[in-house]
């Protein structure tokens, strides 16, 4: 068994149908989950939290056998786009059993949990950087669409659950793709461009669609600066993240070449 065992050049023979489709799942799953979860309330149902804790654990569940069916198969690229889930899946846990030991302020813990599983994800993606930009690429793809989607906020939930369906859909055709054709340059192109689509499109509906307000609070005025404002912060984490390690290694790599020469 190989672990993440690459070429210099980054460039892969093309992937199957079959890697493409699995390269994309998780994302139109969990899209699928989040869109379908404003279009139907769970709240006026029957046995509501038998529900919710079922959905869980099966998304966990089939997370983790994809994992361990991908260790055993030598980490194939498909498998890149799992990674995430697996830290959702580890997040998870550790939030359950800070509910289970009825700590003060336990909504303190878990926050710090969630900055640090962020925080060691990015860290994650930059090592992995050093073994295999590909698997690199697409493990990050859909980090900031997730996130932002999770932090869109007095939207109405028909909108916000196309915009989940949408850039799921998004997600899983760019990840798809990119195992696909398995050319570098294309699946930079590509994350570039599902992470500028999502900020565009989050910041667009985060301040022209706040429709769905409290009681009592006065309407809100959409504003153009602030819309920039907002779509300049997402492009700086979505786009940073993404771009910032090739840039710098562009930059050390031109800076050799100089004293070098």
């Amino acid at each position: 068994m190989t672990i993440l065992s690459v070429t210099s050049t980054e460039e892969r023979q093309p992937g199957t149908w079959r890697e493409a489709f699995l390269a994309g799942l998780p994302h139109l799953l969990m899209a699928l989950l989040m869109g379908m979860g404003k279009f139907i309330s769970f709240y006026e149902l029957e046995n509501t939290k038998t529900i919710s804790i079922i959905i869980g654990y099966s998304l966990g569940l089939l997370a983790i056998i994809i994992l361990i069916w991908a260790w055993r198969r030598g980490w194939p690229l498909w498998s890149a786009s799992w990674y995430l889930y697996g830290v959702w899946v580890t997040m998870a846990v550790f939030s359950l059993i800070i509910d289970h030991l009825e700590l003060e302020d336990s909504w303190r813990y878990t926050n710090a949990l969630f900055l640090i599983m962020i925080g060691g994800f990015i860290l994650g993606y930059f090592g992995l950087l050093l073994k295999s930009k590909m698997h690199a690429l697409l493990a990050v793809a859909f980090l900031f669409p997730l996130l932002g989607l999770m932090f869109v906020e007095f939207v109405p939930n028909n909108i916000e659950g196309w915009l989940a369906i949408g850039l799921g859909l998004l997600g899983a055709g760019t990840a798809g793709s990119i195992v696909r054709l398995g050319k570098f340059r294309f699946a930079l192109g590509l994350v570039l461009g599902l992470n500028l689509a999502a900020g565009l499109s989050i910041a667009y509906i985060s301040e022209y669609k706040m429709l769905d307000l409290p009681p009592l609070v006065p309407a809100h005025v959409p504003r153009f600066d602030q819309f920039l404002t907002n779509l300049a912060l997402y492009s700086i984490f979505g786009l940073g993240v993404v771009a910032i390690p090739f840039i710098l290694r562009g930059l050390w790599n031109f800076g050799r070449r100089k004293f070098t020469s």
